[in-house]
C-alpha cells in the first residue's frame, strides 16, 4: 500500500479508526493511495517538528462558508480532496465515516501534521470553533439590521405611547412601518431588547 510517515523518527499520537455506514471519501481514495502518490503527497508538504504545524505548500481551495484556505490535492483525474483528509487518511490508514470531518487542533487550515488532526462531527468541528472564538456571529438585531426601518428611539416611543383606540394605525403611519409591525413591538414579540 503506502508508507507513512515519509520520514521516520517523528512521534504520531496513535487514533482509533472509526469505522461508519455508507460512502466513505477514504473508499473512493484508498485504491488509489500507492507509494507514488504517497511520496507525490508528502512532497507538497513543509514537514517540521512533530509539535508544529505542517503547512501545505501546494495548491488552495476556497471554503464557501468562512472562507479559509484549505490544501486541495488531486489524488488522480478525477478525485480532488482536502490535503488535511489525505493526510488523516495516510497516518491512520482508515477510512472517513459518514457523518464525520477531520477537524484541526491548531485551526491552520493548512496544517497537515497528523498529530493536529481529529475525527469529529460538524457540531464537534462547530463547538470547537465557538469554544476558540473563531465563529464570527454578527449581531444584526435591532437597529444593526440592514432592513431595519426603525430606531431604538422610535420602538421607544412606539412602546411607551398612551393606549387609545387607533394608536396601532397612528403609530404605523407616523413611523413608516405597518401597524401588524407596531402590535408586535408593544406586546413585546419584536425589539424586545429594547427597554
Amino acid at each position: 500500500m503506502y508508507n507513512f510517515p515519509p520520514t521516520s523518527g517523528f512521534p504520531f499520537a496513535s487514533k482509533n479508526c472509526i469505522r461508519g455506514e455508507g460512502v466513505k471519501i477514504a473508499m473512493i481514495v484508498l485504491p488509489y493511495l500507492t507509494d507514488k502518490v504517497a511520496n507525490r503527497f508528502w512532497s507538497k508538504v513543509q514537514i517540521a517538528p512533530p509539535n508544529e504545524c505542517w503547512e501545505w505548500m501546494a495548491g488552495l481551495k476556497d471554503n464557501r462558508v468562512f472562507r479559509n484556505r484549505y490544501g486541495a490535492f488531486r489524488v488522480n483525474s478525477h478525485i480532488n480532496i482536502r490535503s488535511h483528509q489525505v493526510a488523516y487518511i495516510f497516518a491512520n490508514q482508515c477510512d472517513i465515516p459518514d457523518g464525520m470531518v477531520v477537524c484541526h487542533t491548531c485551526d491552520n487550515p493548512k496544517c497537515c501534521n497528523p498529530s493536529h488532526l481529529w475525527l469529529g462531527t460538524n457540531t464537534d468541528n462547530m463547538r470547537d470553533a465557538a469554544l476558540k472564538s473563531r465563529l464570527k456571529i454578527p449581531n444584526n438585531s435591532g437597529e444593526k439590521h440592514g432592513m431595519s426601518m426603525l430606531l431604538e428611539d422610535d420602538v421607544r416611543k412606539i412602546k411607551f405611547a398612551p393606549q387609545y383606540w387607533g394608536i396601532g394605525r397612528d403609530l404605523a403611519l407616523r413611523f413608516g412601518v405597518s401597524p401588524q409591525t407596531v402590535a408586535m413591538i408593544r406586546s413585546g414579540k419584536r425589539w424586545s431588547h429594547v427597554i
